[in-house]
């Protein structure tokens, strides 16, 4: 459907109706807001859509009755539409745009403005009968920006590693406001530590994203830290405490409980496995020391690492902590597997109880 074909079809016209389009004043059952600056009906909307968004053709081509046009309309209104992952390419090489006249609207108020215009929207308040309208800044959609400036398009063409932090979230939840949901999740959850914790209700708290697009991320989140913890072709031999505190940093730092892991090793001293012991505050009325050396019997462990993390992110050993090593190591003793350290996890940073000589005789 073509824009003359669509303008055939808008006969929304209703002569008792309270609505008046700001644009041609003709009463309306329905009225749509163009930027925020103006009431229009579905001709004014659609003809408006059409002059200045170049993304809107395509949808608009798609349109075949009156009622496909209104739900477009309104999907524009509300929440603007899904344009599907690659690059932003400019549509006005594969369709034939008329070129149209770019009107000027004067909202109510008398403050005229190009409803184009690129990070104002006109807000009216009522306050004591009387109307008010004012100008404040709105967030910049992303098919705003100049080609070269989209987050997908930078993307493939200087590598993931040259965009902000804000770009790469905007660039895997592809909103119409991406960066600037981007922008205010960062700022919610102060960085990207914050924003890996937080649970899929808590983000969809953030205006314009929704269950899809909070699992999209929470998805490309687990991914990377699958990556970050994921073992090399060869079994990772452990040689130092760093060695075990690069194993499991990246995913035991941001855990909001306290987690006791046991790093299982051979007679070599190369990683078997890591299974996860316990969760919770870690004490001695709750370690039982053969439940906690199950796996490794199980698995013919010569040696184990115990590990547990400080969710406040400091790593300093609580006095509970070295009473729990002490113990840890006399049962080793007895069944013949070495205790040969227990490091704390904060955020970032580790201790290794070993080297302070603490819980080690």
């Amino acid at each position: 459907m073509n824009l003359t074909q669509a303008l055939s079809l808008c006969d929304d016209h209703c002569t008792v109706s309270p609505n008046i389009c700001d644009h041609c004043q003709q009463p309306v059952a329905f009225l749509f807001n163009w930027d925020m600056a103006e009431s229009l009906c579905m001709a004014c909307f659609i003809r408006a859509l059409y002059t200045h968004d170049d993304a809107f053709r395509p949808h608009l081509a798609l349109a075949s009755n009156h009622e496909q046009l209104l739900k477009l309309c309104q999907a524009y209104q509300l929440d603007g539409l899904y344009f599907p992952p690659g690059p932003d390419e400019d549509p006005a090489a594969f369709f034939e745009i008329e070129a149209l006249a770019r009107p000027t609207y004067q909202p109510q108020g008398g403050i005229a403005m190009d409803p184009a215009q690129k990070g104002l929207t006109v807000i009216r308040e009522q306050s004591r009968g009387r109307e008010f309208t004012s100008l404040t800044p709105r967030p910049v959609a992303v098919r705003e920006l100049p080609a070269s400036e989209r987050p997908v398009n930078r993307l493939h063409k200087y590598g993931a590693g040259s965009l902000s932090n804000a770009e790469i979230i905007a660039a895997v939840i592809q909103t119409p406001n991406a960066l600037h949901e981007a922008s205010s999740l960062l700022a919610r959850y102060h960085g990207l530590l914050g924003l890996t914790r937080a649970s899929i209700h808590e983000l969809q708290d953030v205006p314009g994203l929704g269950p899809a697009k909070t699992a999209q991320l929470k998805a490309a989140m687990e991914l990377g830290r699958r990556v970050l913890i994921a073992s090399p072709g060869d079994r990772i031999q452990v040689k130092s405490p760093s060695a075990v505190a690069n194993l499991l940093m990246a995913e035991m730092s941001i855990l909001e409980q306290e987690h006791m892991r046991l790093v299982l090793l051979d007679s070599k001293n190369y990683v078997i496995d890591t299974p996860t012991m316990y969760v919770g505050n870690l004490n001695t009325s709750i370690i039982r020391v053969g439940e906690l050396f199950r796996e490794a019997i199980r698995q013919n462990c010569a040696a184990v690492i115990v590990v547990h993390n400080h969710p406040s992110g400091d790593p300093t050993p609580s006095p509970e902590d070295v009473a729990v090593t002490e113990l840890i190591t006399q049962a080793g003793k007895i069944l013949d597997i070495e205790v040969l350290d227990h490091l704390v996890i904060g955020r970032q940073r580790y201790v290794s109880l070993k080297e302070r000589g603490l819980g080690f005789k």
